[in-house]
């Protein structure tokens, strides 16, 4: 079988996965360094319609400037469009108490995605290659990730694509002498404080020695896991519909949570849930009626079910000088008083009000007296006598004075508010929503 050249190999990973065509605009991660260069260069000659985003994270003092300038002068010499920025990354580094490399990562995809969108561009393309696919499915492999990290990079995710995946960095270096092309070597590449330089200084040199097809075998293995992927994908979206209802709510059966381990933790991370939190609903650790919450959502352990639903962007309380953006409130006299109400509606007895109105959300030991009731009752028991779902009772709205709770918005008031024959200031107040 005739061995595949480096330009073909790129040209079947473009074809093969459909990453990009001639008719699309796109954006090359250019640092100056070979595998970078090599990409830019592979294509310009293949005719694409590219341009260069280069970040100086200003980490290496004069190297870093020289690298941009090398970026530059490349792009004048081809009239290539350049877009430049300069970050302060060990400045930002410390301030977030992050690592520099993490920091930098961040940085450089917010430029790429802001630039992408300003400049209506189609793909983002980056020079990660095989060399780097083996580095960091090894060190996902011994950080016990998920089992999708075994998969390592993936060829293309969103708008960010990688022609190299399938080439390795001999391969690289080939072509950049071929082409006579000039490129910067990172210094840091070669300081072993980084954990990625230990394993590409250190262990996967021994490897290689090892097991010469190792490349290779990290290329089926890929390959292997992009379509295990697919496949994984297609019955998890499966799941993953059949437990929606139909307000929107997540409905994780808690037997469902040991047969389907792996939709569950899927699910969990897609609402930004982290990994602590979702150990707790795996192992059941969460007592019935007990919360999680992540910065979008919010898990509610029920008897046999845990509900995940977004959380509401309302405040957890609304204090009396913003009543009015869910109340309305009008004063009458006794001989106003309405003969017939809504559930959005109700009249007290305006001098039985305690200091200020406020709104919050339902706490669980919560109780009223029901409107037409002498004793007390629960919120909970009440929530389960009216059949009001549980969705909507982690969303319901109480109105309060300083000491009680005057009405369940929507559903019932307090008896000890209603009016009577001795009353002489009615309130009549409304829910908007």
């Amino acid at each position: 079988m005739k061995l595949l050249s480096f330009e073909d190999k790129i040209r079947k990973t473009i074809g093969q996965y459909a990453l990009f065509s001639k008719s699309e605009r796109l954006l090359c991660a250019v640092s100056g360094g070979v595998d970078s260069m090599v990409l830019l260069d592979f294509l310009r000659v293949e005719g694409y319609d590219v341009r260069v985003a280069h970040c100086n994270f200003k980490l290496r003092a004069a190297e870093s400037d020289l690298d941009e300038q090398l970026v530059l002068d490349y792009c004048k010499l081809h009239q290539i469009s350049c877009y430049r920025e300069s970050f302060e990354t060990g400045r930002i580094a410390k301030d977030l108490g992050l690592g520099i490399q993490e920091v930098a990562r961040n940085l450089r995809y917010d430029f790429f995605n802001r630039l992408s969108e300003k400049e209506n561009l189609d793909k983002i393309i980056t020079a990660h290659h095989l060399d780097d696919q083996l580095e960091t499915i090894l060190m996902k492999l011994a950080d016990h990730t998920s089992i999708l990290g075994y998969g390592g990079i993936p060829i293309f995710r969103d708008k960010v694509v990688r022609p190299l995946l399938e080439c390795g960095k001999e391969e690289i270096l080939a072509y950049a002498q071929k082409a006579d092309l000039t490129f910067r070597e990172d210094s840091s590449n070669e300081k072993l404080d980084y954990k990625r330089n230990r394993y590409r200084k250190i262990i996967i040199p021994l490897l290689k020695e090892e097991q010469h097809n190792l490349l290779a075998h990290v290329r089926l293995q890929s390959e292997d896991f992009r379509d295990l992927i697919q496949i994984t994908d297609r019955a998890y979206q499966q799941w993953a519909q059949g437990k929606i209802d139909e307000e929107g709510v997540l409905l994780i059966p808690k037997v469902e949570v040991g047969l389907n381990r792996y939709f569950v933790k899927q699910a969990l991370k897609a609402r930004s849930f982290s990994s602590e939190q979702i150990q707790a609903i795996i192992d059941q650790s969460i007592n019935v009626g007990g919360k999680l919450n992540s910065a979008t959502h919010t898990i509610l352990a029920d008897r046999t079910d845990f509900l995940v639903y977004p959380i509401p962007e309302q405040t957890e309380e609304i204090l009396s000088t913003e009543l009015e953006q869910v109340l309305t409130f009008e004063e009458l006299w006794p001989s106003e008083m309405p003969h017939e109400f809504s559930s959005n509606t109700i009249c007290v007895d305006k001098e039985k009000i305690l200091g200020e109105l406020n709104l919050r959300r339902w706490e669980r030991g919560d109780s009223f007296i029901p409107f037409g009731m002498k004793g007390r009752k629960k919120l909970s028991d009440f929530f389960i006598d009216q059949k009001i779902n549980r969705l909507a009772k982690e969303n319901v709205w109480l109105l309060c004075d300083e000491k009680n709770i005057i009405w369940i918005v929507g559903h019932r008031m307090d008896n000890r508010y209603k009016v009577t024959d001795l009353t002489r200031k009615i309130l009549k107040i409304q829910s908007l929503e």
